[in-house]
């Protein structure tokens, strides 16, 4: 009958009303994921640069360490071959016997053994330097690799996270006007049902009132038949 049919309309549109409302849920839910998500990429994206203009100023100052050593190292090689010409001179001069030669003698050859002993701390040091910048050229040369390889994907995550969440608004704006439409469509059925029922109620209203006036007619016709 027409009430069952009713509630039957009534059920189904709560139904459907529930599907929307849980599908809406899951991509809000999906919505907040995804920003975050692309939030969090972009941030990458920035600090992985940062950390390659970080290896990039350290590339640079270690160079101009190694510059400004080896521009120091340079300079005192040359005051050194300078003093070490100047005091084998000088033993050649003092080289008499005398009890004077042999101390300046002494002292030049301590003098001079110091400063052998200097250029080949100096070659030891040239030799570890060349080692730490060939060592540190591998390092920055991979790590370089490394994080540009991190940021260029930070960058491509970011980019297609950002199109999903436009495409998961789209959607999203979608189920809202699917859900507003069926709440009005629910309504609208509502009412109408409301008023099909009343008017039903009406009618039988009416049935019976008419009924019970044929009743009393015929109850009055019996009465004046007799």
């Amino acid at each position: 009958d027409s009430r069952k049919q009713c509630e039957e309309q009534s059920q189904s549109s709560h139904r459907e009303e529930s599907t929307l409302r849980n599908a809406l849920a899951l991509l809000i839910h999906a919505q907040a994921k995804t920003k975050a998500s692309a939030v969090l990429a972009s941030a990458n994206a920035k600090a992985t640069s940062q950390r390659l203009d970080t290896l990039g100023k350290a590339a640079q100052d270690i160079a101009e360490v190694v510059r400004a050593s080896t521009a120091s190292l340079q300079e005192h090689g040359r005051d050194r071959h300078t003093i070490v010409a100047a005091l084998r001179k000088a033993r050649r001069v003092l080289a008499d016997g005398t009890s004077i030669g042999l101390a300046g003698d002494s002292l030049f050859a301590s003098l001079l053994e110091e400063l052998d002993k200097q250029q080949k701390l100096e070659h030891d040091f040239l030799e570890a330097e060349a080692s730490l910048r060939s060592g540190f050229s591998s390092y920055a040369a991979h790590y370089t690799e490394l994080l540009t390889e991190q940021r260029s994907f930070f960058e491509r995550a970011a980019k297609s996270l950002e199109s999903y969440l436009s495409e998961v608004h789209s959607e999203k704006s979608t189920e809202e006007e699917s859900l507003a439409a069926a709440k009005s469509l629910a309504q609208e059925g509502a009412e109408a049902c409301e008023g099909l029922l009343n008017a039903q109620n009406e009618e039988h209203a009416r049935r019976d009132s008419l009924l019970k006036t044929l009743q009393k007619v015929e109850e009055d016709l019996s009465k004046v038949a007799k």
